[in-house]
């Protein structure tokens, strides 16, 4: 019995303590972490040309908040393309991609009639897609990518640069 005590106040502990570390740097992420809005950004940084391939089915609840999410991200739009393809919604997620695409130039709206599925629509969008790199939301869910903050454009294109460095040594 006098074994079991010990165990168990002594895996008590090590939980306990993890918490509070776990609490701790939260706390210090929060008070000293905060970016500035440029702080991926450098003078001379590569920004190459970016194209977001988005293929869509029927996803009229999230397609608006998503397009929003990335119109917030920082990449400078110019350099921006995003690729959407209704693939053959029956609701109103081409209607919807279509009035994004009138509202911001960077949007280009592609529709197929029927569904042929996921990656077919990629693929379509991949033939149109003309940035340097190409970022698939078919990798992640429309719900994570609504999450994502303005800056994890920035700092994947640089985290991309610094492998691009090193690549040419």
């Amino acid at each position: 019995m006098f074994s079991f005590r010990l165990v168990s106040s002594l895996l008590a502990f090590v939980m306990v303590v993890y918490l509070l570390r776990h609490y701790i740097f939260t706390a210090i992420a929060l008070i000293y972490g905060r970016a500035s809005e440029n702080a991926f950004k450098r003078d001379g940084d590569w920004e190459p040309n970016l194209s977001v391939v988005v293929p869509a089915h029927n996803e009229e609840r999230v397609i608006g908040r998503l397009l929003e999410r990335i119109d917030e991200f920082t990449y400078p739009k110019e350099k921006l393309q995003v690729v959407v393809v209704d693939d053959g919604s029956t609701d109103n997620t081409g209607k919807i991609i279509e009035d994004f695409a009138k509202k911001y130039a960077f949007i280009k709206p592609l529709h197929r009639h029927s569904a042929t599925g996921k990656a077919a629509a990629l693929n379509e969008a991949l033939k149109q897609a003309t940035g340097e790199i190409i970022y698939s939301s078919m990798l992640i869910t429309f719900q994570t990518m609504i999450l994502l903050k303005n800056q994890t454009m920035l700092f994947l294109i640089q985290r991309l640069d610094s492998y691009k460095e090193i690549s040419e040594c």
